[in-house]
């Protein structure tokens, strides 16, 4: 089922000079999102939240694909041109997409084009008794 996020001006969208700060490198899975939630809340911002959605867990491979349009002229005279855009994600292996686990599809526009640079699987930490670290809880 499609979810519209509605529409996001490109005025909006963060200048970032090099997006490859955000790849998760296999750190830690609370490390990786404190550094996405930090650049979201940064300012000025670094990334921005589009969009948060809760799915039931699936033995599925999850896969998706994100449609976008970007307008153009030529010059001041002329008439904007609309063209639908295109980019598709979708997850490593099927059966990854557990209860209780966070998924994060980072993408970014650059050359007029979103490009999806992965689709993060951060997991979840093993229980501890008597653990005392604390994390925000989120709420869909």
């Amino acid at each position: 089922t499609p979810i519209d996020y509605g529409s996001v001006a490109k005025a909006t969208i963060p200048e970032v000079l090099n997006p490859m700060i955000y790849i998760y490198e296999k750190q830690a899975a609370q490390e990786y999102e404190d550094l996405i939630n930090s650049a979201v809340t940064a300012t000025p911002k670094q990334l921005m939240e589009l969009g948060l959605t809760y799915l039931r867990e699936s033995d599925k491979k999850l896969t998706g694909t994100i449609t976008y349009k970007t307008k153009e002229r030529d010059n001041i005279e002329a008439q904007w041109e609309t063209t639908d855009e295109t980019a598709h994600f979708s997850m490593a292996l099927e059966g990854d997409f557990l209860r209780n686990h966070s998924w994060i599809v980072y993408i970014y526009f650059m050359d007029g084009k979103i490009h999806v640079l992965t689709v993060t699987h951060i997991g979840m930490k093993a229980w501890v008794e008597g653990d005392t670290d604390t994390h925000d809880v989120y709420n869909w």
